[in-house]
């Protein structure tokens, strides 16, 4: 059975308002229809280019590779789980995305193909995920994840990050989900993690893969008393 949305979880829903250390304020929300395209945008043409992963394998400049991936974010964006943080104002402005999934253990792959460099990269962190085991750690058949946290550039230094994170906590307790965890990418969001809970399960070091990472791949997870 596919997991779905709780019909009496109200959509769109407000998750989270809070402040940055400017006083700017900020709502961070179901991510609806009328953000798709800002928000396949955004992803695409910076997030691609700064992701430590993303970058170093060039994928917007395969466009079967970039069309892949877009083609994957759109139809996570349609189950209704996503979020965008937009500030808090009159005239609100996109400040980040959260592309955040409802992971299943019934629907998980086995044997991936690794032909090409963006299916490498996949596998490393199915595989990460999988040696993690959170389906045991979280006592279920489901946890809340995500492929892609961004936040734009003139937003940075606010608490976004760690808001998003904070904001899936949230979310896990109001869907009846028993935990959340994702691989992260970068020192930065591990760090934005742990200031809210999360722990490391498993970890991948540069030098035990063949991909051009920066960093250490770093399976997290923070459980949820439902």
């Amino acid at each position: 059975m596919v997991w779905v949305r709780p019909k009496d979880i109200e959509y769109p829903k407000q998750w989270h308002k809070f402040e940055g250390p400017t006083g700017r304020k900020f709502i961070i929300k179901d991510l609806t229809p009328e953000y798709y395209d800002i928000a396949l945008g955004y992803t695409t043409n910076i997030f691609m280019h700064e992701s430590n992963i993303m970058g170093p394998l060039r994928i917007f400049h395969d466009p079967a590779e970039r069309s892949k991936l877009q083609q994957k974010w759109l139809s996570i964006f349609k189950r209704n789980g996503s979020l965008v943080c937009v500030t808090d104002e009159e005239l609100p402005r996109v400040a980040g995305i959260h592309i955040t999934v409802v992971r299943e253990k019934h629907d998980e792959k086995q044997d991936l193909p690794a032909t090409t460099a963006y299916d490498k990269f996949v596998k490393a962190v199915e595989d990460l995920l999988k040696e993690s085991n959170f389906y045991e750690k979280f006592g279920g058949d489901t946890y809340l994840s995500s492929l892609g946290l961004f936040v734009l550039p003139e937003f940075r230094c606010q608490g976004i990050a760690t808001e998003f994170l904070r904001t899936r906590l949230i979310m896990c307790k109001a869907l009846g989900l028993r935990g959340t965890a994702n691989v992260f990418s970068t020192p930065h969001a591990q760090l934005a993690a742990r200031r809210v809970g999360y722990q490391v399960a498993a970890v991948l070091r540069p030098d035990q893969t063949s991909l051009d990472i920066q960093a250490d791949l770093a399976a997290m997870g923070a459980a949820v008393d439902t």
